[in-house]
């Protein structure tokens, strides 16, 4: 029988960053150039501070959950 260490891994690793990184640099300092909306999306155009590389991300918006008009609210 051999001896496995299972170690509990840790997610998101702590040498990343959270949220959105420069795919070139790894720099976490986005600045939004311009904003659109476009078939329900927002679209955002994003360039590194660090390098200038330009990000394009799109954002669609969270549904609203519907409540009925005769729902109580206790």
């Amino acid at each position: 029988m051999t001896d496995v260490h299972t170690e509990r891994k840790i997610w998101p690793p702590k040498d990343r960053p959270l949220g959105l990184t420069c795919p070139k640099c790894g720099c976490a300092d986005l600045r939004v150039l311009n904003t659109r909306q476009s078939m329900g999306r927002v679209i955002r155009y994003r360039q590194c501070r660090h390098c200038g590389r330009r990000v394009i991300t799109y954002e669609a918006p969270q549904p609203m959950p519907v409540v009925p008009d005769n729902a109580s609210f206790e």
